[in-house]
């Protein structure tokens, strides 16, 4: 557990300064693109997801066969058959182009004609960014596959201030979106040479695209349905903008993707330790400590970010109106995603154990029930809470997903654990947060805040001290 925490701890430290950064780009935004304008930028990040998942989950499966492989010969075989994989994914995605710029600015995003062009200009731009990535991304997966995690915390770090100095430079130069993403795709070249620099690059053999039909096809077999889990998945984050664009318009958008934006700087707690853990699980027996006290684990991380969305819950009333959003409809909905974005945070844990264990099946499920949930109360409330519906509808969504997707992965992995007993710890922790967030909503008494406050640290407190203690335990026995 120390060597876990010890690995997770630079990334984190990286983390927070690219998160800072992250805080400082939607006012410049904002103020440089306009509403509209950041709504229509914020596609393009919608975009670059969905086209990273377009490998048809052959990032996540090299990682994994790396973390698993015992030689070197092995590792260089997994990496050129990804690479020969990556190649025809690159060529096919290049000829499909025209057909996804139309079919994302007529249908998945649909705006006023005028606008059209600059959004399939978006689309183009995200497909050469995922393109010019594949290098890097490939030498990533081989640094963390080997737990080489200081080198990767420099190039993280590196990578960030290269992609916020290119961000800040589109929005004061050009102030366009299709300017903005222009400059976000080539950025990759300069991330090239960083990862070459600071994660020490792979065997120049790995570089050798592997055309074996027999391995192809078993890492694209293997691949697609890791695919297919990883795009339900990340719809359960998006589906929102979707949502939000259809319903309530471009403007709107821009609205609830400066919010998102913000309460989104959460997510290097849990994307971090998701990174960690995952070759940790692709390796695991079952009988390492994080398997063997998975509920505890699970416990503390769910009331450490009900702690931090607690946090975020009384400081924005301080910071929101500096950052250009002084409205109180929007400070109500910064709570309700920073809750949910919170819940989500946690969630990755379960959600990298479920994936490094092949779970696939399950997961698809967890992550149709999430949407359904999402997309059910959100049509039920827009037309009496309108923007205040999709925050609602956030909370639900990943309230559903983590209970579901944290009962599956215990079940599976640790015997004798009370799902019931869990269920109402994590329903007492959230609790005091959703106090907070009610009492910006309604506005309710500042002891209720300070009752809230007191109730969560508590509920922190206990839970680290139970893991801490069995952390001790395992170590002396």
């Amino acid at each position: 557990m120390y060597r876990l925490v010890k690995s997770a701890l630079p990334i984190y430290g990286v983390n927070i300064v690219n998160g800072l950064l992250g805080l400082a780009v939607v006012p410049v935004g904002l103020r440089c693109l306009g509403v509209e304008g950041y709504g229509l930028f914020s596609i393009y990040g919608v975009l670059q997801s969905y086209v990273a998942l377009s490998d048809l989950g052959v990032g996540k499966n090299l990682l994994r066969s790396l973390a698993a492989e015992k030689t070197a010969e092995a590792r260089a075989d997994a990496m050129g058959t990804a690479l020969a994989i990556y190649l025809l994914l690159a060529a096919a995605l290049l000829l499909l182009i025209p057909a996804l710029a139309y079919a994302v600015s007529t249908f998945l995003f649909g705006v006023p004609q005028a606008l059209q062009r600059t959004v399939q200009w978006i689309v183009v731009f995200a497909v050469v960014e995922y393109v010019l990535g594949i290098p890097g991304s490939m030498m990533q997966a081989a640094c963390v596959a080997e737990e080489r995690f200081d080198g990767f915390s420099r190039y993280t770090l590196a990578a960030g201030l290269n992609r916020y100095s290119m961000l800040f430079a589109g929005f004061l130069i050009f102030g366009t979106p299709v300017g903005v993403a222009g400059l976000q795709a080539g950025r990759k070249l300069i991330d090239l040479l960083l990862a070459r620099r600071l994660m020490g690059g792979v065997p120049m053999d790995c570089w050798r695209p592997r055309w074996a039909k027999a391995q192809v096809r078993a890492m694209l077999s293997e691949s697609t349905s890791l695919s297919m889990v990883q795009m339900l998945n990340l719809s359960t984050i998006h589906f929102g903008s979707v949502l939000v664009n259809a319903f309530f318009g471009l403007h709107t958008l821009g609205i609830y993707r400066a919010v998102y934006d913000l309460a989104s700087k959460v997510f290097f707690f849990g994307n971090t330790f998701g990174l960690v853990i995952f070759p940790r699980f692709a390796k695991g027996s079952g009988e390492d400590f994080l398997s063997r006290h998975l509920n505890s684990v699970l416990n503390a991380s769910w009331s450490f970010y009900a702690l931090v969305s607690s946090v975020a819950i009384l400081l924005a009333p301080l910071i929101l109106p500096r950052m250009g959003l002084p409205d109180a409809s929007t400070q109500h909905l910064f709570f309700l995603l920073c809750i949910g974005l919170c819940i989500n945070a946690h969630s990755i844990l379960s959600s990298e154990a479920m994936q490094a264990g092949r779970r696939y099946v399950p997961m698809a499920w967890v992550c149709t029930l999430t949407l359904v949930s999402t997309a059910g109360v959100f049509l039920l409330l827009r037309n009496y809470l309108g923007i205040l519906s999709i925050g609602i509808a956030w909370v639900v969504g990943q309230v559903v997903f983590a209970f579901s997707a944290d009962a599956f992965i215990v079940g599976s992995r640790t015997a004798q654990v009370s799902h019931w007993r869990s269920i109402v710890f994590k329903s007492v922790a959230l609790m005091p947060a959703l106090l907070l967030a009610g009492s910006g909503l309604m506005a309710l008494p500042r002891m209720v805040q300070f009752a809230s406050t007191l109730s969560i640290i508590s509920v922190f407190v206990y839970s680290v001290s139970h893991l801490v203690g069995q952390s001790r335990r395992a170590a002396t026995s």
